[in-house]
């Protein structure tokens, strides 16, 4: 196996991967920890022997390290690295409401099917090495958030983002986004909170969320207090609403 000799240190050495990019075993996660924190830790040591350490950052490129049971402080290391050696790795300026963040292109590729034709295919975003994103409405916290998830893989939903995130994974199609954005509204959904959605998704012509909202008023027809509610609720177009729930 590759390694590096590095005094003080027997052996960094690189890691193997499965056929999802993990890495094979614990001791391959242990191999990828001690050497990404190695770099952390010598910064001079790195900028002496960049071929040596640009074999290991574009082995750290292509792992999926989401999954490994030191996921948590293998991503930061790993941010931490992105900031102290940007030129080791292949990044993308991603312009989100006035503020720039870097982003791996390798993740921006596997989380979103919309940023991988972008990046892959012969567009603009792909010269420039720049994605602007803007999103009429949306707040620069919930941008954050999206950028955050594109990093990380990681989203905590609430109540006052999820519905702009769905938005943000629908448009960008992030299929995993969208699916836990779902789940969520599904999850916590109650009839103080239906009308709401339901306007949501008639002003959005979301089919997602009119779908979620058929199923919960055909599981709770005999609430009279979900009844009283659609009865006084002028905005919906119950032929078409009935009309969108025979297509399904």
């Amino acid at each position: 196996m590759n390694y590096l000799n590095v005094k003080g240190v027997s052996a960094v050495q690189l890691w193997e991967l499965d056929e999802h990019n993990k890495p094979k075993g614990p001791k391959d996660e242990e191999n990828l920890f001690n050497a990404i924190n190695f770099f952390d830790k010598n910064p001079q040591w790195v900028n002496k022997h960049q071929d040596k350490a640009k074999k290991y950052c574009k082995l750290l490129v292509n792992t999926d390290i989401t999954k490994i049971k030191l996921s948590k402080e293998a991503s930061e290391i790993q941010a931490t690295l992105i900031k102290k050696h940007p030129n080791f790795f292949h990044l993308i300026s991603f312009n989100i409401g006035g503020v720039e963040r870097k982003i791996l292109k390798s993740l921006l590729v596997k989380r979103s099917d919309k940023f991988r034709t972008m990046l892959e295919h012969n567009m603009k975003e792909k010269v420039e090495k720049e994605i602007t994103l803007e999103a009429e409405g949306v707040d620069r916290k919930v941008f954050n958030n999206f950028v955050d998830y594109l990093t990380t893989g990681e989203i905590e939903l609430d109540g006052k983002n999820v519905m702009p995130l769905l938005g943000l994974a629908q448009e960008h199609l992030i299929s995993h986004l969208t699916c836990a954005c779902l789940n969520f509204i599904e999850e916590n959904l109650k009839n103080d909170t239906f009308i709401d959605l339901l306007k949501y998704a008639l002003e959005s012509n979301n089919d997602d969320l009119k779908w979620q909202c058929f199923i919960y008023v055909s599981e709770n027809k005999y609430d009279k207090d979900l009844l009283a509610l659609l009865r006084n609720f002028q905005e919906i177009n119950w032929t078409f609403f009935l009309f969108f729930a025979l297509q399904k």
